[in-house]
């Protein structure tokens, strides 16, 4: 019970932590320009841009400012286009949530090498 606590208060800090991060504009600022977090290529701006070209009716992939693949521009749409483009909130949401199912897929997967 006391291990189950620890891993509770550890999502709720980490949790806390992103939401931190994702609403100072300083740290935005700050991580935004560090290449190993945001690349040129890996950045969300290129896949704002890709939606509104494709919002134009342009193909998105015709230029050289988006390299992910079509399932990542399809998938992230709704956040780089009015009207959650400029939400804050709405992108911390995801972005936490991404996070936490990335976090339970690497403990599952840690879990089942150890068993073994």
């Amino acid at each position: 019970n006391s291990m189950r606590l620890y891993v509770a208060a550890g999502w709720i800090l980490a949790i806390a932590i992103r939401a931190a991060l994702m609403h100072s504009s300083a740290a935005r600022e700050i991580l935004s320009s560090r290449v190993e977090i945001s690349t040129p290529i890996t950045a969300f701006t290129r896949i704002k841009e890709g939606a509104f070209l494709w919002d134009q009716g342009s193909h998105p992939y015709l230029g050289d400012s988006l390299h992910q693949p079509p399932l990542i521009l399809a998938l992230f749409y709704p956040l780089a286009t009015e009207p959650l483009a400029d939400s804050i909130l709405a992108h911390s949401i995801a972005f936490i949530a991404l996070d936490l199912l990335c976090a339970l897929l690497l403990r599952a997967i840690a879990v089942e090498y150890l068993a073994s």
